[in-house]
């Protein structure tokens, strides 16, 4: 949810893309906000950056051999 927060996505497009509910969505950004002790989306992804919540996760060395 923090990565479509992070793209601009609207409540309505994430619930669309995770298959949930508009309701479900907003509770779960709110949490997020709650967990992350802000108030905008603007200061939930700076500090989530700061925390490397939407750094790509990396793949192990055996994972990246062909």
């Amino acid at each position: 949810m923090l990565r479509a927060l992070s793209a601009g996505q609207t409540a309505e497009k994430a619930a669309t893309q995770f298959g949930v509910s508009v309701t479900t969505v907003r509770t779960q950004i709110r949490r997020i906000y709650q967990k992350l002790r802000v108030s905008h989306r603007k200061e939930a992804l700076a500090k989530a950056e700061v925390l490397g919540l939407l750094r790509t996760p990396r793949l192990a060395a055996h994972d990246r051999a062909g």
